[in-house]
């Protein structure tokens, strides 16, 4: 517990103790679990199976017992699970345990692994996590032989805060799945694209993947030997040769702004990387592993660059908003070459889509209902701030500039754009996204309102600039569940965030406020 600046390669471990985990990280910070082998067979040992947890476990129970809260930067990375054995109500890797009042699990990465169920026993699921921040689970290759009862589960536990900026992408799921294939609560910014599933012929159901396709990979259901010694890299190469390698039909399908930058041999992957742990060749063989091993440890950033002229926290990982990388812009819907309005780009888009725009500035009403969408100023694509102060889109005195309905899917996302001189900025009657805006010159900055359909509006507000409103740059009197952090918040009429008193009736709602500069109002 405790630990920093760990790394642990090319190691094999089995048959952990009665309640015990292969590896359980505790209050840790930097720490690298790389080409491991991990599993367990107690019956080839001679000994009694005993009622095991995790292979790995991601946390932070030490409340106060150590200066730190939450384990942070883990990169658990081109590993081999094998084998699950008792301990069903488990999970193979979770991140998040003990119901604490703060993120338990920090800036996580889980990429490039191998999981081979090949037990006898049914895992609760293959990932989850509970109290996390900024979590990537992504280009991971799963072959299950035996069931799990789902892919994985996001949920909150104890005082747990909700969880935040999830991304699950580019992964392979050959499953066999006995009940919905993922469970999701109490999570905002939650990002499900470009996975690959195959429940071996049997529906699949309960995810949200817009981007996903349900196809055979073709991965082999022989059974595993368990390599209790060798050399560790040449065995791990020859597992994922013989059940971690794929067909054809999940190449070429990840998207790259998601994409880890190296597969689990250590090849390089390209700008149209495959799905899955292993990045085939154009043969479609397994590349021959390099001497250079797996070097990312935190999540892209496309999204969430660093700024000098405003708060900052911790690297975020993907979310749906994340597009393919910028050779690939005439993927999306841009304005004005291919829509002349934001609204009509936003009318054609289909959930999991981005409108992408140009500089300039627009007059426009936008209403995004009935969908998921991303709009965002090239910076999504740049990184560039400038563009945010050059994409302006203008109320024109009108009811908002944004207006996200009730109906409007939890994915929605508003990125890098000045929004400005309408009543309110954005009125939100359903969760949304809000990253690296500027809004100036409204009444309201975002007015969250109540939800006809009686579930509470809210999401993440993160890196945007408040000023200059008449009223409230945020105002949160109806039923909200929201994050705002990192936002500078400055000489707005009357109040940087308005929070008032009212009746309600339903499960709690979080509203976490943190990391901000707030000046100069009322």
């Amino acid at each position: 517990a405790g630990g920093r600046d760990t790394v642990v390669a090319n190691t094999i471990t089995l048959n952990p103790g009665p309640r015990e985990q292969h590896y359980d990280l505790t209050g840790d910070e930097d720490v690298t679990l790389r080409n491991n082998i991990m599993f367990n067979d107690y019956n080839g040992s001679g000994r009694a199976v005993v009622d095991v947890k995790h292979f790995i476990i991601i946390k932070d129970s030490n409340s106060s017992g150590l200066d730190l809260h939450g384990s942070k930067r883990v990169s658990v990375d081109g590993n081999v699970f094998i084998g699950w054995e008792n301990g069903g109500g488990e999970f193979m890797v979770k991140a998040g345990n003990d119901g604490k009042p703060y993120h338990e699990a920090i800036d996580i990465v889980v990429e490039n692994n191998l999981f081979l169920s090949n037990g006898p026993d049914t895992a609760r699921a293959v990932f989850g996590g509970a109290g996390v921040k900024n979590l990537t689970f992504r280009n991971n290759t799963i072959n299950h032989t035996t069931a799990a009862y789902q892919g994985y589960v996001f949920e909150t536990k104890g005082d747990n805060p909700l969880n935040e900026a999830v991304s699950v992408c580019n992964n392979v799921w050959s499953v066999r799945i006995t009940d919905d294939f993922a469970s999701v609560s109490g999570t905002v910014g939650m990002s499900e694209h470009h996975n690959v599933y195959w429940n071996h012929g049997a529906p699949i159901t309960g995810f949200s993947d817009s981007k996903g396709v349900v196809v055979d990979p073709g991965l082999t259901d022989a059974p595993v030997s368990r390599p209790r010694r060798g050399d560790a890299a040449a065995l791990l190469r020859d597992l994922v040769q013989a059940h971690g390698t794929p067909n054809g039909a999940v190449a070429d399908i990840a998207d790259p702004a998601c994409a880890s930058s190296r597969d689990i041999l250590g090849s390089q992957r390209g700008s149209a990387p495959d799905a899955g742990a292993l990045e085939l060749t154009s043969d479609g063989t397994v590349p021959p592993s390099t001497t250079e091993p797996p070097t990312t440890t935190q999540p892209p950033t496309t999204t969430q660059p660093p700024t000098t002229t405003q708060p900052t926290t911790t690297t975020q990982p993907p979310t749906t908003t994340q597009p393919p990388a910028p050779d690939r812009v005439d993927g999306y819907l841009q304005v004005p070459s291919d829509f002349a309005t934001i609204q009509a780009a936003v009318d054609a888009a289909t959930s999991g889509d981005v409108v992408l725009v140009a500089p300039g500035v627009y007059t426009e009403n936008v209403v995004i209902t009935d969908k998921s969408v991303t709009v965002a100023s090239e910076f999504l694509t740049t990184g560039d701030r400038s563009v945010i102060d050059t994409t302006v889109v203008d109320g024109g005195g009108g009811d908002s500039v944004f207006h996200i309905g009730q109906s409007a899917g939890v994915d929605t996302q508003l990125v890098g754009l000045t929004i400005r001189n309408a009543d309110d900025g954005v009125l939100a009657q359903a969760p949304m996204t809000f990253l690296d805006n500027v809004v100036r010159n409204t009444s309201d900055g975002i007015d969250y309102d109540t939800n006809a359909k009686g579930t509470p509006s809210g999401g993440l507000v993160r890196h945007s600039i408040f000023e200059d409103n008449s009223d409230d740059a945020i105002d949160l009197d109806n039923d909200v569940a929201v994050v705002i952090e990192g936002n500078v918040i400055r000489n707005n009429g009357d109040d940087g965030i308005e929070i008032r008193l009212h009746d309600y009736t339903g499960p709690r709602l979080d509203i976490v406020i943190r990391d901000n500069v707030i000046s100069g109002n009322g």
